[in-house]
């Protein structure tokens, strides 16, 4: 790095805060660009591991619809008096899914546009092993140009060695096998892609609470949750993502090849739709 951390960023605002840190707008004066930092804490063996993860991943992979990464820095806060990982990463206009689905109704076109350039995300990470894990609304950006991205791969986890274990992601978006603490792999991700799709039609996640909705997914499943009115294509698509067996439920490439992602005008993409929304932030 060829200048202080504190100088070759300049925070603009803060975009986002959680468990895993502070997310912010800044402006890299090296490059001459706006980024988004995420800065987060890399104290103790367990979370620098996770950070490195989460790092390696970022920095081996590359797709049109997931965020580009362009570097990491460890950076010792005098004033926390802790040692800090900043992420740095492509800025993308726009909001999240999760903004989009209760701001607008969209039609079911420019819905199944938004899930086709999801699932080629979550193809690209399957075939290079790679098990997101924490697929959710807020974790989809959707640029002013219509672009469709996943963030946050803090999660994100390398199955070539097998299934993993354990319950970890955001309530409303667990699938059943992770509730109840089974092996888990790929599928996890389907399931979380067919909640995203119940955001998107109805406006909402379902159930108002999450301890009502992971109780549900766990027992009998979100069939429940699958608005009847809907187009009958559309209706399947999101019952074979909320297939209770994991192994009954589709691949990422097989979902690719449903009719309801084949129809015509998915090409044309979302941003006249999105221009209500998002053309105040310009």
């Amino acid at each position: 790095m060829d200048c202080p951390v504190r100088k070759r960023f300049k925070m603009l605002s803060e975009a986002g805060a959680g468990g895993y840190g502070t997310i912010f707008e800044a402006k890299d004066i090296v490059h001459n660009k706006v980024v988004v930092v995420k800065r987060i804490d890399h104290q103790g063996k367990r979370t620098q591991y996770h950070n490195y993860n989460e790092i390696g991943i970022l920095s081996a992979i590359s797709h049109k619809n997931i965020v580009t990464y362009y570097d990491a820095i460890l950076y010792f806060n005098e004033k926390k008096n802790i040692e800090e990982a900043w992420i740095v990463m492509e800025f993308l206009q726009g909001g999240s899914l999760q903004e989009c689905s209760s701001a607008l109704r969209l039609g079911f076109t420019h819905i199944a546009y938004i899930i086709r350039e999801i699932l080629l995300a979550l193809e690209y990470l399957h075939k290079m092993g790679l098990a997101h894990r924490d697929l959710k609304s807020s974790n989809v950006m959707i640029g002013v140009d219509g672009d469709i991205k996943l963030i946050d791969f803090g999660l994100c986890e390398d199955m070539s060695s097998g299934p993993r274990y354990g319950t970890l992601g955001s309530p409303y978006w667990l699938s059943p096998e992770m509730i109840k603490q089974q092996s888990h792999s790929f599928a996890t991700d389907i399931w979380s892609l067919g909640v995203c799709l119940i955001e998107l039609i109805l406006g909402d996640v379902p159930f108002d609470t999450p301890l009502k909705c992971m109780f549900k997914t766990a027992t009998v499943g979100l069939h429940e949750s699958i608005p009847k009115d809907i187009p009958e294509m559309t209706k399947d698509f999101l019952k074979q993502c909320l297939t209770q067996d994991q192994f009954q439920r589709p691949t990422s490439s097989a979902l690719l090849q449903h009719p309801w992602l084949l129809v015509p005008g998915l090409a044309d993409g979302i941003k006249d739709a999105l221009d209500a929304i998002f053309v105040s932030k310009l």
